[in-house]
């Protein structure tokens, strides 16, 4: 059986079949495909997810570094000893209100997406949506209203939760 002439350079082993095994010298050699095809073809799909995850369609100017920054002040609110509501309707009680404090401390609007109270407590502690502002400028603060106005004597609490855009 005649070997077959391996390019110079190039060790080949003989198998069985006509088929040639290259030795780790023939690893170190060029490729028979252009090497800058292949990282192009391995960078491709990084750089379509780069593309995708950059392109943006807004409205309105985006200044690139500004953005709101939600501040609490006072993370708990005490609305201390409090009647519970009458069982008679005709006897008036008003629910008891506290201001929970919200401040932008970023260089942006500050968008408040969401302001509720845990499941099982909305009826108990009321967040008058209406008169909570969608947007807090920055440096500026908002007061939330919550009354509170309890069924039973007792230890009532409850989690609010704000929902805002600063991207903390």
């Amino acid at each position: 059986m005649s070997a077959s002439r391996a390019p110079a350079g190039v060790a080949r082993e003989p198998l069985r079949g006509g088929h040639a095994r290259c030795s780790p010298r023939e690893a170190l050699l060029p490729s028979p495909i252009p090497m800058e095809d292949v990282l192009m073809r391995n960078r491709l799909p990084v750089l379509i997810v780069a593309l995708s995850l950059v392109g943006c369609d807004c409205e309105g100017e985006i200044t690139k570094g500004a953005r709101g920054e939600l501040f609490v002040e006072g993370l708990q609110l005490s609305f201390g000893a409090t009647c519970p509501k009458p069982t008679d309707a005709s006897l008036p009680l008003e629910p008891v209100v506290k201001n929970l404090r919200l401040k932008n401390q970023g260089n942006a609007a500050l968008y408040l997406n969401k302001l509720e109270v845990e499941p099982g407590r909305a009826e108990l502690f009321v967040v008058d949506r209406a008169q909570v502002p969608e947007t807090i400028a920055a440096g500026e603060s908002a007061e939330v209203p919550i009354a509170f106005q309890p069924l039973e004597a007792g230890v009532v609490a409850a989690d609010l939760t704000v929902v805002a855009d600063d991207a903390a």
